[in-house]
């Protein structure tokens, strides 16, 4: 059996046995706010390091929504502004920063608005870019490739959502027109690309996914609302599983990667959702996907019905089959809250965000459209129940705190794309906005009183198996990060050096001759056949032999008799004849047939391709008049040939000669003449051969004769 296990460290220290509530951090501005830049309507974590878009940043009053992203890292529990990102071909409405994602070394900014390839050339209105930015070993993060398609269109929007995991990152292009293969007109029907990083760092699109069941929807007009698919509005990457949301098709698309290729292997529609409604914020970790939908009316039971509340669902992985768990509403769930209009999960805790809330976390104090972000976690049953709801310290209307939220570990970063204020609650810049940092652990991770716990370890695994490092499962060679929390609620980082061996699957083809054999392992074969063997690698991991085996039929060692001549039955092959006893190669007879000079027993070796094989020995007497005929049969009496001896020109007569075939062989059987008798006596000249002892054998429908030939 091949092996596909889930291998789960154990550490040397006791991990997450207390669960606890959420709290807010810090709030943090960009240091160089200003008003409508609408920082935080895109937001990610990952570990120390958080990423913030503000797409209407302008440059200028001549320069407006280029957009940037702002890069925070945590330092002494701190989050603290590190650096400011903009692409190095920025213009004038590029939206950059519309969508941010950040993992390791890498992050990803969508630009749906920007125009031109990736030379800064061939200019089509919104056909939108990506950016990819790579953290040197001088922690500076600097622009390494822009990413566009390759059947870029206007008005694509390519870069309306984006995503990276390890090496791999995806691209959303949900008005994009066209098929995998860049044909097939259906509006709006949406796409997304998936680029993949090289040896030499660079990126390749390597390849455009389309829904399996895109609709073609309809032309866009003034008078209605564009309904069509948008497959593409949301991307997320975990590993081998990309999920890549719909909003009108009011679904989520699972996608999964086997070698290099992403097949498309599960619809997750939100469960009774109305054709009007939309789902479409998506996000996984490990084996669990959320899908949001901000319109839905209905609440976790699918009843009680609220206008636009809105709501989600949870869709997990088992084996490699994706099923429906269970939809999400918060407890004080009101119209036109938008709950789900983001949404984030990292091992045991999701978080979704609701930007049009007008409560706070007890569900007083309504504010029009402040937002707020809510925390569900894991219970023992495999299901989720609502934590917390978390809102702004300095709450304020139309804040829209939640539009965007990511989770990492123990940190949540919730952005609020129209907050005005800084944290201090000065310097009004309208819809300059802002992010939130909350965390469960005192001090912000790491911080405080905790003292950090560094653990480090080398696993080697198998091809197929896992290894599960706190909620993190790795499959692929690599170094990995993780940041676990103690029972003291301490921040324990974990360095996990893993080497996966590489499935070894080896096919091999054989050619044997009949009697041979081969040995695969601990099994023999010996019989033309395909066998698949499994064994066992000096790593102690499957290795699976595939192997092709072809035997030879047996070599046709028979050898037709008649008087001294020994005749091969099989033609086209190699031959050498031998005396058996004592054991001699014959020096030169290597002809299909041979003639005994002497009495003895005769065999002969012969090779057919690649296969040899030794005829039994058979016994000749031989006559040693020359002259007589080595044996006489009832044919034979009436034939004759005059002279012989003779000079090589001799006739043979007989009444019955006429049609039979005459052969002359030489001493070491080879045939030097041949020819076919028209009447009753047939001329023969064979003046050009060597003196010297020659055998004649005239066979007909009357019989055969052979007779020794003497050439002077």
């Amino acid at each position: 059996m091949i092996k596909n296990l889930i291998c789960t460290v154990t550490l040397l220290l006791s991990i997450g046995a207390v669960a606890q509530d959420f709290e807010e951090l810090m709030m943090v501005v960009a240091d160089d706010r200003d008003t409508e830049d609408r920082l935080g309507w895109s937001s990610d974590i990952d570990g120390d390091f958080a990423v913030v878009g503000a797409y209407a940043d302008d440059y200028g009053a001549t320069n407006p929504n280029m957009g940037s992203v702002y890069v925070y890292e945590r330092i002494d529990g701190e989050w603290i502004q590190i650096q400011k990102l903009s692409n190095s071909d920025q213009d004038d409405y590029d939206r950059f920063g519309w969508d941010v994602k950040i993992e390791g070394d890498f992050i990803i900014v969508g630009a749906y608005g920007e125009d031109h390839d990736a030379d800064d050339g061939a200019s089509m209105s919104k056909a939108g870019s990506a950016y990819i930015f790579e953290r040197g070993d001088d922690g500076v993060w600097d622009e390494v490739q822009k990413l566009v398609a390759s059947d870029r269109a206007a008005d694509d929007e390519f870069g309306w959502s984006v995503s990276i995991h390890g090496t791999t990152a995806i691209v959303g292009a949900h008005n994009d027109d066209k098929n995998a293969f860049g044909m097939g007109y259906f509006y709006h029907a949406g796409s997304a690309y998936i680029f993949d990083r090289e040896d030499d760092g660079s990126w390749t699109e390597t390849q455009k996914i389309v829904a399996s069941d895109r609709s073609p929807g309809t032309e866009y007009a003034p008078d209605h609302e564009d309904w069509n698919d948008r497959f593409g509005e949301s991307v997320a990457i975990w590993n081998d599983y990309i999920v890549v949301g719909g909003p009108f098709a009011s679904k989520a698309y699972a996608f999964e990667r086997s070698g290099d290729v992403w097949t498309e292997v599960a619809f997750l529609t939100y469960p009774g959702i109305s054709w009007l409604d939309r789902a479409a914020p998506v996000d996984i970790d490990s084996t669990t996907i959320i899908l949001g939908a901000q319109t839905e009316d209905l609440n976790a039971d699918m009843e009680e019905s609220i206008m636009n509340s809105g709501g989600a669902a949870v869709f997990t992985r088992t084996g490699g089959t994706w099923s429906y768990l269970q939809r999400l509403s918060p407890a004080d769930r009101d119209a036109g809250d938008h709950f789900g209009i983001s949404v984030g999960i990292d091992a045991e805790y999701i978080v979704i965000g609701a930007h049009s809330d007008n409560h706070d976390e007890d569900g007083g104090a309504e504010i029009e459209n402040t937002g707020s972000v809510y925390v569900f976690e894991l219970q023992d049953d495999g299901t989720y129940e609502e934590l917390i709801k978390l809102d702004a310290s300095d709450r304020e209307i139309d804040d829209e705190l939640g539009i965007s939220v990511s989770i990492s570990e123990n940190t949540i970063i919730a952005g609020a794309f129209q907050q005005d204020e800084t944290p201090d609650g000065g310097s009004y810049l309208e819809d300059a906005g802002a992010a939130y940092f909350y965390t469960n652990l005192e001090g912000g991770g790491g911080g405080g009183d905790c003292e950090d716990v560094f653990h480090s370890q080398e696993i080697d695994i198998c091809a197929g198996e896992e290894v599960v490092v706190g909620g993190s499962v790795y499959d692929e060679t690599g170094i990995y990060t993780d940041v676990i929390v103690t029972d003291e609620g301490c921040d324990s980082i974990v360095t996990t050096i893993l080497e996966v061996a590489e499935e070894i699957s080896t096919e091999q083809e054989f050619f044997i001759c009949d009697g041979e054999s081969i040995t695969v392992g601990d099994v023999t074969y010996d019989e033309t056949g395909f066998y698949i063997d499994e064994l066992v690698s000096e790593a102690g991991c499957d290795s699976l032999v595939f192997t092709f085996l072809e035997v030879a039929d047996p070599v046709d060692t028979d050898v037709d008799v008649d008087e001294a001549l020994l005749e091969a039955v099989l033609n086209d092959a190699e031959y050498q004849w031998i005396t058996c006893d004592p054991f001699e190669i014959i020096d030169g007879a290597t002809s299909q047939a041979y003639i005994a000079v002497e009495s003895g027993e005769y065999a002969v070796i012969i090779t057919d391709g690649e296969c040899i094989d030794t005829s039994d020995c058979h016994t000749i007497v031989i006559d040693d008049d020359p002259g007589s005929g080595i044996g006489e049969s009832a044919f034979s009496a009436s034939i004759s040939i005059f002279p012989n001896p003779s000079n090589g020109s001799f006739a043979i007569n007989g009444e019955m000669l006429n049609g039979a075939n005459i052969r002359i062989y030489n001493s070491i059987g080879a045939i030097v003449y041949e020819n076919t008798a028209n009447s009753n006596s047939h001329p023969v000249a064979i003046t050009n051969q060597a003196a010297g002892i020659y055998v004649l054998r005239v066979t007909s429908e009357h019989g055969s004769k052979i007779e020794k030939i003497n050439l002077k």
